[in-house]
């Protein structure tokens, strides 16, 4: 067997040190030759065009493989952040340094620094029966014993990790935030597709 830095599998680049750094990087040029396309037909275009383009060569390259390599740095992630608050900028035809937070509401698109989460969630809530067995045994959810009973009590036990890896794996992620929403009285199992896209947007 050949030991290679870096191997590309199924569109996803993963390396010797399972850091997400070089698929980022091939991820950004991916993207910013998209906002090239849309900032050179600005003036021909509209709104809805633009967005169509966003969702078909935008949305589909950083939604691809996304609970992979979505756990990756909060700097990675802001790397993507900017290039999505640029692309709906153009979209929008308004200054480079218009605040973006108006437009994400406006145009019902989820940053990329809730996506992980928001699709973490959707694929627990309408996943099909064969990967919520995987979320469930993957993720080792038991509802945690509790002999005293309190009003703001986790009902999912949590372990303990010490590596920033392992508290990025499903078994810390998927409790933690079934316990989080919990506490905060919100019941997740009665949204619907639509109410849990609008939670993220």
């Amino acid at each position: 067997i050949d030991t290679v830095k870096h191997h590309k599998t199924l569109g996803v680049i993963f390396s010797e040190h399972l850091s997400r750094d070089r698929h980022i990087d091939n991820l950004v040029s991916r993207l910013c030759r998209v906002i090239g396309v849309i900032r050179r037909c600005l003036s021909i275009l509209s709104v809805n065009i633009k967005l169509m383009i966003y969702h078909a060569l935008f949305r589909s390259h950083i939604n691809y493989c996304h609970l992979v390599w979505g756990i990756t740095a909060s700097s990675n992630l802001n790397r993507i952040l900017l290039l999505q608050k640029k692309i709906l900028c153009i979209i929008a035809d308004v200054h480079y340094l218009y605040h973006t937070k108006p437009l994400f509401e406006k145009f019902k698109i989820i940053a990329i620094t809730n996506i992980h989460v928001y699709r973490l969630l959707y694929v627990f809530l309408f996943g099909t029966n064969e990967f919520l067995e995987f979320l469930w045994r993957t993720s080792d959810l038991n509802k945690k014993e509790i002999s005293i009973t309190m009003r703001c009590s986790e009902i999912r036990y949590v372990p303990h990790f010490h590596t920033n890896h392992a508290l990025q794996s499903l078994r810390h992620m998927l409790p933690s935030l079934l316990n989080m929403y919990h506490l905060e009285n919100i019941d997740i199992y009665s949204l619907t597709r639509a109410e849990l896209y609008t939670c993220f947007i």
